[in-house]
């Protein structure tokens, strides 16, 4: 099955040239360059944005700000990560916290200097997604204690807000007999 073509369709990695870059970002003056990038390249997520962003040493401004040398260097690191994309052999998983980060086809670079950030590196898809399958931590059980005072003490607000509209409730019917006497 082969999807019909999309109208507007975004450029892939590989097709991109520095005259449509520099074409994109003079139609969104007023967007950052990430949001330009993931909405208009096929492929590119948050992630692979910011990388090429910290590649190119380009700061994530408005596109009004880009001059030609940073049009240029984003053309550039766009074209090498095109080829480290066809060149790989291995998938890096990054997580964080205990907790899935990204996939990527490439080394990550704008990741590398966060401590917090754990990166592996697998032979194949299959053995990325199972190393993430394994990594989520199971709640700890100090927060499910936290999860069952709030449960208890909602419930027993309720009980209480109840209580004080069938005394609201009793309170008017007295008064409207007052009235009614007087």
């Amino acid at each position: 099955y082969v999807l019909p073509p999309q109208k507007n369709a975004a450029l892939n990695l590989e097709q991109v040239s520095v005259t449509q870059l520099d074409s994109m970002f003079k139609a969104a003056p007023n967007s950052k360059l990430s949001k330009i990038l993931t909405g208009k390249i096929q492929g590119i997520g948050n992630i692979i944005a910011q990388e090429i962003l910290f590649r190119a040493g380009v700061c994530d401004k408005a596109a009004q700000d880009v001059d030609d040398n940073d049009t240029e260097l984003l053309y550039k690191v766009c074209a090498q990560i095109a080829g480290q994309i066809h060149a790989a052999n291995e998938i890096y998983a990054y997580a964080k916290g205990g907790r899935f980060l990204a996939l990527s086809l490439f080394k990550l670079r704008s990741l590398a200097h966060n401590v917090d950030i754990t990166a592996k590196v697998f032979a194949d898809i299959n053995a990325a997604i199972l190393y993430f399958k394994d990594l989520v931590p199971e709640q700890p059980a100090e927060n499910k204690l936290y999860g069952k005072i709030i449960a208890n003490e909602t419930e027993r607000q309720e009980r209480k807000l109840e209580a004080l509209q069938r005394d609201l409730s009793a309170a008017q019917a007295a008064q409207d007999f007052k009235n009614i006497a007087d």
